[in-house]
């Protein structure tokens, strides 16, 4: 499954970020441009009402496509994880 990308502009048109929601998990992907690291930061809300996302990766990525793979590496990885809890 690849994740439904979507862009997302402030109220104001200054600046943008881009999000794929989850909606079976109440998950949310946000990945965004990091002008002072040169790079673009992927974090994760893990619901709705979560105010503070998680990070998915240590440092900024360099490129938008390495940025939304993370994210993607992400979901893969958690599913195989959880579908051995799950009977």
């Amino acid at each position: 499954m690849k994740l439904p990308w979507k862009k997302v502009e402030l109220d104001d048109k200054s600046g943008h970020w881009l999000e794929a929601r989850i909606p079976q998990l109440q998950w949310t992907y946000i990945v965004e441009e990091d002008t002072e690291k040169e790079g673009f930061q992927c974090y994760l809300f893990l619901n709705n009402h979560c105010s503070e996302p998680a990070s998915i990766h240590a440092r900024p990525l360099k490129s938008l496509k390495s940025a939304k793979a993370a994210c993607q590496n992400h979901l893969v990885k958690t599913y195989r994880i959880l579908k051995n809890f799950i009977p």
